[in-house]
């Protein structure tokens, strides 16, 4: 599950939260383009450029990353596209669906 929690005005503070089973990796892709690409595997295409990925390293004992997101001024109507992986232990990876954060 991907989420994004927070006061969304800009220069605050938002909290990007992802879920995954403990000692899994993540990687959160982030983007003004959407881009679909087939990943193997997998019934959800990434739909971010793969260099536009970050790496949150394995999952917590919790199993939950809350990564800071200074929201920044940008102009109305400007979308940023989120989604997030995991590989499992047994190498197969998952992507969430994407998510669109739409600046109003």
């Amino acid at each position: 599950a991907l989420s994004l929690a927070g006061p969304f005005t800009p220069g605050s503070v938002a909290d990007i939260r992802f879920e995954a089973d403990p000692g899994s990796s993540a990687r959160i892709f982030l983007g003004r383009f959407a881009r679909l690409t087939a990943a193997a595997g997998s019934a959800i295409p990434l739909a971010h450029s793969a260099e536009r990925g970050v790496s949150l390293g394995s999952a917590p004992a919790s199993g939950l990353y809350s990564l800071p997101f200074t929201v920044p001024a940008l102009p109305r109507g400007t979308v940023i596209h989120l989604q997030a992986s995991r590989t499992l232990s047994s190498g197969a990876t998952e992507l969430t669906n994407p998510a669109m954060l739409i600046v109003r």
